[in-house]
């Protein structure tokens, strides 16, 4: 099953999506949504205040042997189709002093609440991540952009937004759905309505849900077109998984160990597939709904498919996929038995590409000729696709102790391939987007760990020797840490200079790293007495892609972005 407000995978005894936090189907449990779980620090000498982990440490592993990574590519100008979004603008954290919580809009402060909201019922911002809707633990509903944070109504349980952000929908206590586009004032929609099953188009344009459920526990679907036509589909144990646009709606029955996934047109329901996989895999669409990805659980194993809206679906690939690089970056992967393999797939010339292990590693043209790229008895081991999926960054593993770093360009035309770099137990840890920027690390010869920045069209850059964390940052440029966890290092992918974080001057502090939105976001942190339960607060700051380091706010227990 999947959840209605951002398609992430759930189990059956989940309550609440663990991405965006909203209420699930069937769980009319209305409690806020706990704040997250963070791990605990690494230990230090003891000193001052036990504080909470508030902006995780990243730190992007090369991929092992024996995985498979999938993706999508498109040769025309990239849209947001089959990518989750993963960038974000807004931030809503928790303060220590004083108590209270607080949204935040890039580096300003837009909504102030009491210390008792410092969790939120339900969440959903527009595709570009401009506008954001937050429902705080009161109820309240409040709209978020880039000129001001307005409240649209009380005793709200659940919202949902448009894509393009032009339309919000939300279900109050008792079930009432409203519903309002732009700057119009709310409609009252339906009553007796299931909260989380609540979708927008991407445009707005169309609205469905699903009913509470009646007295002998059925309940059906609802579709409320643009101007106001209303349909109403038999009624099923179903739950709405897509709506577009031009009024057609994708939803789903779990039947025993299998959905099936229907489409619902111009008031016509059609089987599409009765072997869609429920748990661990994706359900994908493009935003205006006209092409979808999916699983099918055949008898012989998982099966990837491509279709476009009146046409017969494609099979890409005996694989399941949970990998798309166009047009946002992924470098999520799927196990495979005894191999690793890259397989690409344009969806708009319909070709597919595939790096494979199992027939001596071959770049494989569905329309042409295999061709031999690495020596035989290489592995490959890590593996980064371009954001474009015009270019591929591949690390192998060969017979003797080094291993070798390779990049290849033009993968749609004469291919171009480059070695980049060979070393002892040379590892891959991370990608830029557009693979300008490559971080890995190499093992010298006393073992030791050693980081290097490579730029496109530049040399290896060592940035620091040790066991620690680096990272590459949503600017293109590295951060990383020293080994007492004290000193943070900045590179553009020259040579690294020293960033003077305040409160670290005495070696007991520690740094972590993450990214929120636009900024690259640092957090200083130290460690009392282990015996204190109670959490501590950590400063935030930022770094620009100059390397400037300034304060954005202090004494901050958590934080969720958006």
């Amino acid at each position: 099953m999947f959840c209605p407000n951002c398609g992430f995978p759930y189990g059956p005894d989940d309550r609440f999506c663990g991405r965006c936090g909203a209420a699930l189907p069937g769980r009319e449990d209305s409690s806020p949504v706990p704040p997250p779980q963070q791990p605990s620090p690494p230990p230090a000498r003891p000193k001052r205040r036990l504080p909470r982990f508030v902006i995780p440490a990243v730190l992007v592993l090369a991929a092992a042997a024996g995985v498979l990574t999938f993706f999508l590519t498109r040769s025309s100008q990239p849209d947001p189709s089959f990518v989750l979004n993963s960038r974000t603008s807004f931030f809503f954290l928790a303060r220590d002093n004083p108590a209270q919580a607080e949204l935040w809009r890039g580096t300003e402060q837009v909504l102030t609440l009491p210390a008792e909201d410092v969790s939120f019922r339900s969440a959903a911002a527009s595709a570009d991540k401009s506008v954001l809707l937050l429902v705080d633990a009161g109820g309240a509903l409040y709209r978020a952009d880039s000129a001001s944070c307005a409240t649209l109504s009380e005793r709200v349980e659940y919202c949902t937004l448009s894509g393009d952000g032009s339309t919000s929908a939300w279900v109050t206590t008792g079930g009432a759905l409203w519903l309002q586009r732009s700057e119009e004032a709310p409609v009252l929609i339906a009553e007796d309505v299931s909260p989380s099953s609540v979708l927008l188009s991407y445009g707005g344009h169309t609205l469905a849900w699903q009913t509470a459920s009646d007295s002998d526990g059925s309940s059906h679907l609802c579709l409320m077109l643009d101007g106001g036509a209303l349909q109403e589909l038999p009624p099923e144990d179903a739950a709405p998984a897509l709506v577009t646009d031009n009024g057609t709606l994708y939803y789903t029955v779990l039947d025993g160990d299998m959905l099936s996934l229907y489409v619902w047109r111009d008031g016509t329901s059609t089987l599409f597939t009765d072997r869609l996989t429920p748990f661990g895999a994706m359900l994908t669409f493009n935003r205006d709904g006209t092409e979808l990805l999916y699983i099918t659980e055949e008898d012989d194993g998982p099966v990837t498919w491509f279709c476009r809206e009146g046409e017969e679906p494609r099979n890409i690939g005996s694989f399941a996929f949970q990998s798309l690089c166009s047009p946002t970056f992924s470098s999520s992967s799927y196990i495979d038995t005894d191999h690793l393999s890259v397989w690409l797939y344009n969806t708009d010339t319909l070709r597919q590409k595939c790096l494979r292990t199992d027939r001596n590693v071959w770049l494989l043209d569905s329309e042409g000729d295999a061709s031999p790229l690495f020596p035989d008895g290489s592995t490959i081991t890590s593996a980064y696709v371009s954001q474009d999926g015009t270019s591929l960054v591949v690390q192998t593993t060969g017979a003797s102790e080094k291993n070798t770093l390779y990049r290849f360009d033009n993968l749609w035309g004469d291919l171009e391939s480059h070695v980049l770099d060979q070393g002892h137990a040379l590892s891959l840890l991370s990608a830029s987007s557009d693979l300008s920027l490559l971080l890995y690390t190499r093992l010298d010869t006393d073992l030791v760990r050693t980081y290097y920045a490579l730029k496109t069209g530049g040399e290896p850059v060592l940035l620091i020797q040790g066991n620690e964390f680096a990272v590459i940052t949503v600017d293109n440029t590295v951060l990383c840490s020293a080994d007492d966890h004290s000193r943070l290092l900045f590179s553009d992918g020259g040579e690294p200079i020293q960033l003077e974080v305040p409160g670290t001057e005495d070696g007991d502090a520690f740094i972590t790293v993450a990214g929120v939105g636009s900024l690259t976001c640092v957090t200083a942190y130290t460690i009392a007495d282990l015996a204190t339960s109670a959490p501590s607060p950590v400063d935030v700051y930022t770094v620009s892609p100059d390397g400037t380091l300034a304060i954005l706010t202090e004494d901050i227990l958590y934080l969720n972005a958006y």
